[in-house]
């Protein structure tokens, strides 16, 4: 009797509250849905990203296999485009804005007025665009209406993340370049009718184009997707090939 009790005394002091009901073990087989034969077992202290990466390398084809590759070129192209966009569109906004100070305030001592419509692409600005009013003029305006689209990225891009994991990244990567659609847009309108839109709608379309994740979110939601796809090993080496698309694109734009 006393060894009885010797030994339930002993379980008792093996079980506590954190034991789990049914032993771990130390892996566990996959079936695979395309191969019945096939078992991946999984460590039970494997990485899930890895397992997934590791099964998606097992079924499936390289050309229908999800990478971070794939985004490779289309980065590139991307920051391509970004390149040689940046400093036309920083150049063309400078004019718009000295166009608009020119009609608050025309000047008394010269004839010349900025040209309208897509001339504003091909020409410099007038040499009263140089005066430190002006100047001063442009630099304020455009820094309210930048670091009110900035808030509105960065109260957005979160949004748009959050959604990216519900819905799946390649609808929010459709949705990022649908937004870079739509800030062309806003600058062949303000090109052609600036006259008629002028300051509001520059900041109108600059707000919309942050309240839409801004310039950052197709980068944001494909370091995203190539993190999912992609083992935790290797996640390092995808992402400098993908920045190093980036960069290549800058340096080419």
């Amino acid at each position: 009797m006393a060894d009885f009790h010797s030994q339930d005394a002993i379980r008792e002091a093996e079980v506590s509250d954190t034991t789990p009901l049914i032993p771990s073990q130390s892996a566990r087989p996959y079936n695979s849905s395309n191969n019945n034969n096939h078992n991946t077992f999984i460590e039970e202290d494997e990485d899930p990203t890895a397992v997934y990466a590791r099964v998606l390398s097992e079924h499936l084809p390289w050309h229908k296999r999800p990478s971070g590759l794939w985004l490779f070129p289309l980065i590139a192209l991307a920051a391509i485009n970004g390149g040689m966009l940046m400093s036309t569109v920083g150049q063309f906004r400078t004019t718009l804005l000295c166009r608009d100070y020119l009609r608050q305030h025309p000047p008394s001592d010269t004839t010349t007025t900025v040209a309208t419509g897509f001339a504003t692409f091909l020409m410099q600005p007038a040499p009263e665009c140089r005066s430190p009013e002006i100047q001063a003029y442009t630099a304020k305006t455009l820094a309210v209406i930048d670091v009110l689209g900035a808030i509105a990225a960065t109260l957005s891009i979160g949004y748009y993340a959050a959604m990216s994991d519900k819905h799946g990244r390649i609808k929010i990567l459709i949705l990022a370049s649908f937004n870079s659609l739509f800030m062309l847009s806003a600058l062949f309108i303000m090109g052609t009718w600036w006259d008629l839109v002028g300051v509001p709608f520059l900041a109108f379309a600059t707000l919309v184009h942050g309240l839409m994740g801004g310039m950052n979110l197709g980068s944001t939601i494909a370091l995203a997707y190539t993190a999912d796809c992609t083992d935790p090993k290797r996640r390092s080496l995808m992402f400098s090939w993908l920045h190093a698309g980036l960069f290549i694109g800058l340096a080419i734009g």
